[in-house]
């Protein structure tokens, strides 16, 4: 099991791997990160139509959320165009502190203003995220806690050697 890179620049990595779709955000997300996402997440929907889960991990202790009119416009639209064959969203946001409390506190307020229907939890670390993460994403592919650990496992590592790289 090797989760597939479908996008990468210096601020984001995108992968899926069966009908699991994983977001490494680096940085402040961009618009350019969103469209990626919601293609990545078209494709993985196409091939698992019964429904796709989301894991994101944000690694940047420094990432605070200042969204422009149009940041705020394609998340907006990302949220709304992915209820069809959600199964589940999971966030990752390690950290203590206000920077943890802040961001879950964003997206929580993100997903009440969007209207989304999808569950959702935010988790301090992966390790806690997996067990959720598999149950929820079983209810269209089989999945294991043990395989979620390493596909994530495998992405972050892949996050990081391809941040390195660039500096």
């Amino acid at each position: 099991m090797v989760p597939r890179t479908v996008f990468e620049d210096g601020g984001a990595l995108i992968a899926i791997e069966r009908n699991l779709v994983f977001l490494v955000q680096r940085e402040r997300p961009t618009s350019d990160h969103l469209r990626a996402l919601r293609l990545a997440y078209d494709a993985a929907l196409a091939a698992h139509p019964d429904g796709v889960a989301l894991l994101m991990v944000v690694t940047s202790q420094h990432w605070m959320p200042a969204f422009s009119d149009e940041l705020r416009e394609e998340t907006a639209k990302l949220v709304r165009g992915t209820e069809t064959g959600s199964l589940g969203s999971a966030f990752v946001l390690g950290g203590r502190g206000l920077f943890s409390s802040t961001l879950r506190a964003f997206l929580s307020t993100l997903f009440l203003v969007a209207g989304s229907r999808e569950p959702y939890a935010v988790f301090a670390d992966v390790e806690s995220a997996a067990p959720w993460l598999a149950g929820v994403a079983s209810r269209s592919a089989p999945w294991r806690v043990e395989d979620v650990l390493k596909a994530s496992q495998r992405v972050l590592l892949d996050a990081h050697v391809g941040s390195a790289a660039r500096h």
